[in-house]
């Protein structure tokens, strides 16, 4: 072979051609001017008015052609005429064909290093670049597809994500025709690639002598895909390569061999950065799976079931229109279907099980790293192989003889590969999926999981300390702990999450809420109330004033079934209460805001009390001048918001809502109804109307002369306080539960001056509660029948049940709490 070298010193690319009338492209190459290839391109360029337009796509498409030709005899020289290289272009020409062209430098043992070598006539044009192109089609998706199931599942992620698309291919085969046709999408330009002249002048060549081999052909459908997006206007070519082509095979002369390269990242970054800077600035050429490996596309290609039977990957069932059954590429693809779906459907697609072929053994062994280096196909890694056999294997109640007789114990390590990803990767934002993370799965996050559930284009992950609840799909993506890994952008946080027990990896994730995804959508007017105590009644008030509105947040619905388009309407009005986790994480304020009041609570949650104060004026931080603000409050606040703040109500309202506190809280809504235009006379009639909400200072029944009240809500000092003074008589009153660090010692001075007889208590704050107490009836008591009881025999009058506490210690909420009152009232009485 020598002697074929000394023979022909220099290749030569001579030039190109460009015939609009014909729809043709020819290059033109040599050896020392003696052996001639003229390869032709078919396209249509009916839309090319100036072809000096296309010229830079074309010289550059030659170029990629060029090493088909130039394997013949590796000449030791270069010679470019066709057009203009700078330095940069040299390296990145020269560095393409010494790494594309190892696996056949290394199958026909030439030594390439320093063999490259492209030299620039001195006579080679300039060709027109960069500012000179085509005007790009906005969002237009040019996508490369060979038949095999990587184009399909991004085609599927394409479609899921809306984006429109045209299939783009050289000289189709029937396996690519048959999956574009399944795929319903008839949007194609196909090239046509007339080689077969020069391959004959090739094969006769390589009967005398001259090398044969792989050349990275990938790169030819690369620049073909640049020279028709340059032509036709298309912003992105997506490729559909995966993180496995970054893997090589072995080495040889110390440089690592990839089959892969030309679609490896490493040479997607450098493509990328020359087309925009020597083609046109305005195509995006990336590859959709780069973030993927082989097996996991592998997973997200089986659901995909319509494509089984048009789909082939393997070089020989290309033309042949059947898997071979025999290479590399089949080996691994059907180990790869083993892995996912039952071995019937598998064999169905293959026509056979490999598995139950003892011939494939070493190739087999050499898919696993068994046996020599990895095969020169386009193959995954080692250990997804191995990975893939290993789950295979459990597909099987009697393993077939491969399956048997190749060791997957170390499979284990290297399960994480189905849930890995990477940063290496050039995809645009709009084309990942976004992951979304869940932290904690009550009420908000079922809700925000069913709303994302129906976005193709969200990845959901659940993170929550309780184990996931029965009722839900398996396979949901459930982390059962609090600990959010960096590549997560934002995290949805549940009210009952406190922000202090997130474990966040990245300080670039954002940490949000449902409430902050309403706030940011919602077309409509929102009222937002929040405040310790007082925002349910304020809100279902406003809510019975304002005919129509919507009631929503701690008190209504989620709110996110009104973010659907159809039900998305700017003349809707909304009375959302907001809970200090629900205010903390709010980046839009309502139109407008009301704080009724800040009294120490949820300091189980909050880390402090200002912390907790900073939550609740939340509300209004992101208040325009057009805003309102009502501050009920005792305490003062800068806004943008026009403010409203008064702490006593100027009107005497006629209303079943007992206390100066709940005449205070129907000025609030009066204030907030009079802002759309409703009359005096019609706010109060409403007013008048109004319902008390349950356990609220309700009235449950009187049974043996005992008055039952129900308080359930009052879980703060402050509001059993009010229940007290607005009763007035209370004889008996049941107090105590969970200690959320609250300050109690002005509370339990309080109470010694009312006329209160009997204190019946519950732990863990009872006793603090009641510590100033002398000379009256006091009761330790642990479940309520006992509670109940005690009030039943301590005498007539009123019995009132206002904890100033949570009671999650001995209840599952206020609602068993309530619930368990009323049972024992009846019981016992």
């Amino acid at each position: 072979m020598s002697e074929s070298k000394e023979t022909y010193k220099e290749f030569i690319f001579h030039g190109f051609n460009i015939n609009k009338k014909k729809n043709r492209i020819v290059f033109h190459y040599s050896f020392d001017d003696k052996i001639y290839f003229n390869p032709e391109i078919k396209i249509d360029l009916s839309k090319v008015k100036n072809t000096s337009k296309i010229a830079s796509a074309v010289f550059n498409l030659g170029m990629a052609e060029l090493p088909s030709f130039y394997k013949a005899y590796c000449s030791p020289k270069i010679t470019i005429k066709a057009g203009y290289l700078d330095k940069v272009q040299i390296k990145f020409w020269e560095n393409l064909y010494e790494k594309g062209l190892g696996e056949f430098f290394y199958k026909n043992k030439i030594d390439f290093r320093n063999l490259i070598n492209i030299k620039i006539d001195p006579k080679a044009p300039h060709l027109k670049i960069g500012g000179h192109r085509m005007s790009p089609k906005r969002e237009s998706v040019l996508l490369p597809i060979g038949g095999g199931k990587d184009s399909i599942v991004s085609a599927e992620i394409l479609r899921e994500k809306g984006f429109d698309f045209t299939w783009f291919a050289i000289e189709p085969n029937k396996a690519t025709k048959q999956v574009i046709k399944t795929s319903k999408n008839n949007k194609k330009i196909f090239l046509g690639r007339d080689v077969q002249k020069n391959f004959k002048e090739i094969t006769n060549l390589n009967k005398k002598g001259a090398y044969n081999g792989h050349v990275p052909i990938s790169s030819v459908y690369a620049f073909s895909a640049t020279l028709v997006a340059q032509i036709y206007g298309f912003k992105y070519i997506i490729l559909s390569n995966e993180r496995s082509a970054n893997t090589g095979n072995l080495k040889y002369l110390g440089v690592e061999i990839n089959h892969q390269y030309s679609k490896s990242f490493e040479f997607e970054k450098q493509i990328h950065e020359y087309i925009q800077k020597y083609i046109s600035p305005d195509i995006n050429y990336f590859s959709l799976l780069r973030n993927l490996y082989d097996i996991q596309i592998m997973k997200k290609f089986v659901e995909y079931p319509q494509y089984f039977n048009s789909f082939i990957s393997c070089n020989p069932g290309l033309k042949t229109g059947k898997w071979c059954g025999k290479c590399a590429k089949c080996g691994f693809v059907f180990a790869g279907l083993n892995a996912f779906i039952d071995s019937k459907t598998t064999e169905q697609i293959f026509g056979k099980n490999l598995f139950k072929d003892k011939s494939l053994l070493p190739l087999y062994r050499e898919l696993v790293g068994q046996k020599d280096n990895k095969p020169f196909d386009c193959v995954g890694t080692i250990e997804e192989t191995l990975l893939a056999l290993h789950l295979a294997k459990q597909k099987y109640k009697k393993l077939p003889s491969i399956l048997q007789k190749i060791n997957t114990d170390k499979a284990s390590n290297y399960s994480k590969i189905l849930t890995s990803e990477t940063t290496e990767h050039l995809v645009p934002n709009k084309f990942l999926k976004e992951k979304i993370a869940i932290a904690g799965f009550g009420t908000e996050g079922k809700a925000l999981y069913e709303y994302f559930k129906k976005r193709p284009n969200t990845e959901i992950h659940i993170f929550d300390e309780d184990h996931l609840r029965e009722g839900f799909p398996s396979n949901i993506n459930f982390h059962n702990n609090l600990i959010i890994p960096a590549d997560f952008k934002i995290v949805y946080k549940s009210p009952g999450i406190p922000t202090i027990k997130l474990k966040i990896k990245s300080k670039n994730t954002k940490i949000s809420s449902l409430t902050n995804l309403f706030m940011e959508n919602i077309k409509g007017s929102v009222i937002g109330i929040t405040g310790t105590k007082g925002k349910s009644t304020i809100s279902s008030l406003i809510n019975h004033i304002l005919k129509g509105s919507y009631l929503i947040g701690n008190i209504g619905t989620t709110g996110l079934n009104f973010l659907e388009n159809k039900n998305n309407k700017k003349e809707n009005v909304y009375i959302y209460e907001m809970s200090s986790f629900q205010c903390e994480h709010l980046e839009k304020s309502p139109q407008i805001a009301v704080l009724t009041n800040i009294f120490h609570d949820h300091l189980n949650h909050h880390e402090n009390f200002n912390e907790y104060k900073d939550a609740k004026f939340n509300i209004t931080n992101f208040q325009n001048k057009n805003n309102l603000f009502i501050n009920t409050s005792d305490h003062n606040y800068k806004t943008k918001a026009q403010i409203l703040k008064f702490k006593k109500s100027p009107i005497k309202f006629k209303t079943e809502l007992k206390g100066e506190h709940n005449q205070l809280n129907c000025f609030i809504a009066y204030t907030v109804a009079r802002q759309f235009g409703l009359s005096d006379k019609k706010i109060k009639d409403s007013i008048k109307t109004f319902k008390p909400l349950p356990l609220r200072l309700e009235k449950v029944m009187e049974k043996k002369g005992v008055i039952f009240y129900d308080d359930s809500l009052a879980t703060i000092p402050e509001a059993t306080i009010e229940s007290i003074k607005s009763l007035k008589n209370v004889n008996t009153i049941i107090l105590g539960g969970l200690n959320r660090n609250i300050p109690l010692d002005n509370f339990a001075k309080y109470l010694t001056k009312t006329e209160i007889k009997n204190f019946i208590i519950f732990p863990e704050t009872g006793k603090e509660m009641v510590k100033y107490v002398k000379n009256r009836n006091i009761f330790e008591v642990n479940n309520m029948k006992n509670a109940v009881s005690k009030a039943y025999e301590n005498g007539k009058g009123i019995c009132l049940l206002s904890n100033a506490a949570a009671s999650f210690n001995l209840f599952k909420n206020y609602k068993d709490k309530s619930d368990q009152y009323r049972y024992w009232i009846n019981k016992l009485g």
